[in-house]
């Protein structure tokens, strides 16, 4: 039996709360905005929620986008890889996904999120890049302006994603 619908989420995604999305219908996926909220210029690809069989008919046009764009994976500024892709091939096909699925720690701390996705710096990099004053490499220093767009935020959902990772 092959799902009508699936959540897929990145692997840098922590579950916080109950997952309602049992009505979420998309005609080929749902997903959230990418770096700001109410930028719907662009959508991310860490969280949606699939149409299977849609995405299926789409699958063959798909690898031909990725084919005339040579596996370059800029995707005209898209965002790279996967999110580059996605972003140019299904432009304007997408339903929206509220942010509480797909919650990035820089827009500080919410009571709502049930996913919180670690975009960009991960938990394990969290707090050198909160106590570091001078990050060493071009991507610390990409990471570091990202956590400092709320660094409370990030300590808090570090902070829960250890509490977790010592449970388990």
């Amino acid at each position: 039996i092959i799902d009508a619908y699936v959540l897929y989420v990145d692997t840098d995604v922590m579950f916080c709360g109950n997952i309602e999305l049992e009505n979420c219908r998309p005609a080929y996926f749902s997903a959230p905005s990418d770096w700001a909220r109410d930028d719907l210029s662009r959508f991310s690809t860490g969280v949606m929620v699939m149409n299977v069989s849609s995405l299926q008919i789409c699958y063959p046009e798909f690898v031909k986008h990725l084919r005339a764009h040579n596996y370059n994976f800029e995707f005209a500024g898209m965002g790279p890889c996967d999110q580059g892709a996605w972003n140019t091939f299904y432009r304007g096909k997408h339903d929206q996904l509220s942010p509480i699925y797909d919650w990035k720690p820089w827009w500080g701390r919410s009571e709502d999120a049930r996913l919180i996705h670690f975009s960009g710096p991960k938990p394990r990099d969290i707090s050198r890049l909160i106590n570091t004053a001078s990050p060493s490499s071009e991507k610390d220093c990409l990471h570091k302006f990202v956590v400092n767009q709320d660094p409370g935020a990030y300590q808090f959902y570090f902070d829960l994603w250890e509490e977790y990772a010592v449970r388990t």
